[in-house]
């Protein structure tokens, strides 16, 4: 199993960006193939000051390989340009690892 997880800051304005975030980006992920869970994880309390998140997003697939061939695709690529609609809400861009 592979993932891709993306740990977002807590927003400038959180009502703003869980609407945009939950009413029209989570649902161009659903789109994808080759993803086989996704959890959305919201922070209650984050231990260490320094890294302040606010969600932490994890999207599974079966392989290493099938996570590189998803994110090769032009549902990939819309998926990645409508997440910039995203940036204005946060202080800065979401951390974004690869795992395996």
């Amino acid at each position: 199993m592979a993932k891709i997880m993306i740990m977002y800051p807590i927003p400038t304005n959180k009502e703003q960006f869980d609407k945009l975030y939950f009413e029209e980006h989570v649902p161009l992920t659903k789109q994808l193939k080759g993803v086989t869970n996704t959890f959305v994880n919201k922070v209650v309390q984050n231990v260490n000051p320094n890294q302040p998140f606010y969600l932490i997003v994890e999207l599974e697939f079966e392989s290493l390989d099938e996570l590189l061939h998803t994110t090769a695709t032009p549902e990939w690529e819309k998926i990645g340009e409508d997440a910039k609609r995203l940036t204005p809400y946060l202080p800065e861009p979401p951390a974004v690892c690869i795992c395996d």
